[in-house]
């Protein structure tokens, strides 16, 4: 059993989604670790949301469409040169193919680093993929570590 709350058998799920009001309190703190870490790897703006959205909502997707996310349908092939629509494809490929799970043990969608890229050089950042994705994932890793 989970020490904490005692409801469920302990496990990475139970850790990220657990409901007891220290254990949900020390996690927020972390987040807020995370995020700045997040803004210190200069993640753009509207991919920083989109992943923070999918971290908040832990293995599950969002329930109300936040104007983020909608259904997988939506994604035309076009569309790929737009920032935001790469952001939004990245969100939806975390949220239904790979899971916010994932992205917590450092599994995440190549489109994330595509978006950052794309959505950089529109704000004149200009940050390598691969470099930004690595921070990213090291920024991710520490976050569940802490947890």
């Amino acid at each position: 059993m989970c020490p904490s709350c005692s409801i469920e058998i302990e496990s990475f799920l139970c850790i990220v989604t657990c409901t007891n009001p220290t254990v949900e309190r020390f996690r927020k703190e972390q987040q807020e670790v995370l995020w700045r870490a997040m803004k210190d790897i200069q993640t753009p703006p509207l991919v920083f949301l989109q992943l923070q959205n999918g971290i908040r909502s832990g293995t599950q997707p969002l329930e109300q469409d936040s104007g983020l996310i909608s259904t997988k349908a939506s994604i035309s092939q076009e569309s790929t040169h737009d920032y935001a629509s790469i952001a939004h494809a990245a969100y939806l490929q975390q949220t239904f193919e790979l899971g916010w799970d994932q992205v917590l043990r450092g599994r995440i969608s190549t489109l994330w680093g595509e978006a950052a890229y794309m959505e950089g050089l529109s704000l004149q950042q200009h940050a390598d993929q691969k470099s930004w994705g690595a921070s990213l994932i090291r920024a991710l890793l520490c976050y569940s570590q802490s947890l």
